[in-house]
């Protein structure tokens, strides 16, 4: 375990996988740790690494740290705030990460099948970790340069975790670097091939000045098949770019993905045009039996509005191989002439689906003339309105199956325990110092030599535990500012790097960030 250290970097740690600190070992405990990293140009840096790579990982608990990380891999080398591989069963909790990154495009050597690794860049990735609990955490990324290519940054990157729960958590993403008419990439949360995966409560805001007609992305949560089973509810979302522009946005190209869309807030502005690729939409979602009800949707242009623009509040209009089933109970506005728009073609379809019981409004027309499904069969628009006439409102009968179940199951905490700390959040069970000694006596912290590249899938057919778990915010400690870096293993002893830093040269950040108070977007000039 470690517990209330304060680190202070600005050197590259090759011994250490290029981590802060390194975990390598199962049962290990991440607390109330202070990390000010400015990482050396075009090198691997890392906050916090748990490295499952030669062996599986389970029960790592990584609670109430604080990394404000610099990344300067503009041209090469990896920078992640947090990262996490084959690490099963972990706790990623209360924590803040506050990370400054470059844009970089992403490898699609692999296509999808890359890993993480396939994004030089990420505030948290969590790469083939089933059971990841995701929790309470207050993640910021802002862009410091933007490399050639495609330039891209994920805030959050899950690739392969299944049976997993996001919740609860505030992700900010802002770039100011990328000028209106320059392409950039934005990703809040970036979901690749993961089944049973949990995403409630979260706040994920991004802001930017980037963006042009059918170029550009500022997506607050993107999901990319195959993806069974994955609930988004209850999440407050919003975004602004001068680019096309998703609030939630899916597709099956890859594969089956189905998800049920409840009850969340969406506030969306873009650049729209008759282009297929230039499209601005609440939700957009390529998938396959799909629920969407009681969303609240507001959806806006930088552009003047011209009839034949894409701009939806729900949309299936760039089309792949799939079918939907409900749409009920929203309540959408948008600047354009449809609030919903469905379109067959390319190998797909759109039959036998129920748009009922919404509120929509657009420039010119409510209710059911709002609504429009292209080709397909036995589709039903019924008992939609412009908000003036009574309208069926969603009950907690009508949640999916998956909601239902973890509203009645709050998580216990799965063995996190704090009974170790005193009242003043001080470990009693032993004492760490200014050289990186564990808190507890034992054997020599492991270090793994083998890179962070890499990808083991570990499917699991089990359904999520998921529920509610608590953020404890204890008092911030020190342990002295001479440490380098720390590797972590059950029972640790002294970390395997321990190089002085020129204080100097040393780079500290606040380490509490507040939340934006947002309510409505402003418009960038």
């Amino acid at each position: 375990m470690l517990t209330n250290l304060h680190f202070v970097l600005d050197k590259d740690f090759v011994e250490n996988e290029g981590a802060c600190i390194l975990v390598s070992a199962n049962n290990v405990t991440v607390y109330n740790v202070n990390i000010n990293y400015i990482v050396p140009k075009n090198v691997t840096g890392f906050g916090i690494y748990s490295n499952g790579l030669d062996a599986k990982l389970s029960g790592v608990k990584l609670v109430n740290n604080t990394v404000n990380m610099q990344g300067n891999a503009l041209l090469g080398g990896y920078n992640y705030g947090m990262v996490l591989t084959n690490t099963i069963d972990a706790i990623v909790s209360g924590n803040i990460i506050n990370c400054s990154l470059p844009l970089r495009a992403v490898n699609w050597m692999a296509e999808i099948y890359g890993g993480i690794s396939m994004d030089a860049v990420a505030g948290f990735a969590a790469d083939s970790c089933n059971n990841l609990r995701l929790s309470d955490n207050h993640i910021r990324c802002v862009v410091n340069g933007v490399a050639q290519g495609e330039p891209t940054l994920d805030a959050v990157l899950i690739y392969a975790c299944h049976n997993s729960t996001i919740e609860r958590n505030t992700i900010l993403e802002n770039d100011y670097i990328t000028r209106k008419g320059d392409v950039n990439y934005l990703y809040g949360l970036d979901l690749y091939l993961s089944n049973n995966v949990v995403i409630y409560g979260n706040n994920i805001h991004i802001r930017t000045s980037g963006g042009k007609e059918t170029h550009g992305t500022a997506y607050p949560i993107q999901v990319t098949g195959q993806a069974e089973n994955i609930l988004i509810a209850f999440n407050n979302l919003s975004s602004y770019s001068n680019g096309p522009n998703i609030g939630i946005y899916s597709q099956n190209y890859y594969g089956k993905t189905h998800i049920d869309i409840i009850s969340n807030f969406i506030n969306v502005t873009g650049f729209a045009s008759k282009h297929s690729w230039a499209l601005v939409a609440g939700i957009e979602v390529q998938d396959s039996d799909d629920k969407i009800m009681n969303n609240t949707i507001i959806v806006g242009t930088v552009n003047k509005f011209e009839r034949g623009f894409n701009v939806y509040g729900i949309s299936y209009s760039q089309t792949t191989s799939g079918d939907h089933k409900y749409i009920q109970y929203n309540n959408v506005s948008t600047n354009s002439d449809l609030a919903v728009a469905l379109k067959s073609g390319g190998g797909s379809s759109v039959s036998d689906f129920i748009i009922a019981n919404n509120i929509l409004n657009t420039r010119k027309y409510g209710g059911n003339r709002a609504a429009y499904v292209y080709g397909g069969s036995g589709n039903v628009v019924v008992n939609n309105t412009d908000g003036s006439k009574f309208v069926r409102k969603m009950t907690s009968d009508d949640y999916s199956d998956n909601l239902k179940f973890y509203l009645k199951n709050p998580f216990k905490g799965g063995g996190l325990s704090l009974g170790w700390l005193d009242s003043n959040g001080n470990s009693i069970g032993g004492k760490g110092d200014d050289k990186g000694n564990s808190i507890n006596n034992g054997n020599n912290g492991l270090t793994n030599k083998k890179n962070i590249f890499g990808n083991n899938h570990n499917n699991s057919k089990s359904q999520a535990k998921v529920g509610n778990s608590n953020s404890t915010h204890y008092t911030y400690g020190s342990s002295g500012e001479n440490i380098a870096s720390a590797s972590s293993s059950s029972g640790a002893g002294r970390s395997s790097d321990q190089s002085d830093v020129d204080d100097s040269k040393s780079y500290e950040v606040n380490k509490k960030i507040e939340s934006d108070n947002i309510k409505y977007i402003q418009v960038i000039a």
